[in-house]
């Protein structure tokens, strides 16, 4: 337990946390607090779930089939978001595209947050941006964060340019993202970044 943090830090993390419970404490909110704590110590084993229906597959396991998340796969290279594979019903969202923010809110800020809840031994950044984008953690962590939220208003710069432009797309089903990550497969585009399989 005592490896990578201190016993005081520990017990002052675990006395800020209670402090900072309410009656009215959400348990999607609860449950990221328990989550940073379990990331703070810095053991990649021992890690927590919040119990809901199982995913389509082992992959999209943390994505609950009944709600939308963002639709496309993605890739983090050096702190910068890029589509993998396009999942969502807007075509001009190509592979290679690197997104710039999601909703307002840049993506450097959503990986920061996103990053203080992800498990791994030690200082280990290079395990957790590969379940942010392999295990599709950055989608269940947002959707965790902003709740409800079904539509996204996306800042990109397409692939072979230096434009910004603004891409509306609904967020989709796992199921929905699962069969068109298959179907993507059968047919590579020239620039398609090489990502791990849903399937």
């Amino acid at each position: 337990m005592n490896w990578f943090i201190s016993e005081n830090e520990l017990n002052d993390l675990f006395d800020k946390t209670y402090n900072s419970l309410t009656e009215n404490t959400a348990t999607e909110d609860f449950y990221l607090k328990l989550r940073y704590i379990t990331a703070s110590i810095k053991h990649g084993h021992g890690g927590i779930n919040l119990v809901q229906e199982e995913g389509v597959n082992y992959r999209l396991f943390s994505l609950a089939k009944s709600k939308k998340f963002i639709p496309f796969a993605i890739r983090i290279l050096n702190n910068r978001v890029f589509v993998a594979v396009n999942t969502s019903a807007n075509d001009k969202l190509t592979a290679g595209t690197e997104i710039v923010s999601i909703n307002g809110e840049s993506v450097n800020k959503i990986i920061e947050k996103q990053l203080s809840l992800m498990l791994a031994n030690g200082q280990n950044t290079s395990f957790k941006y590969g379940n942010l984008e392999g295990y599709y953690q950055f989608h269940y962590l947002y959707q965790m964060m902003n709740r409800g939220v079904e539509r996204f208003k996306i800042e990109a710069i397409p692939y072979n340019s230096k434009k910004k432009q603004t891409f509306e797309v609904d967020g989709e089903l796992p199921q929905t993202i699962s069969e068109r990550f298959e179907k993507s497969q059968a047919k590579p585009s020239a620039n398609t970044l090489t990502c791990c399989n849903i399937a």
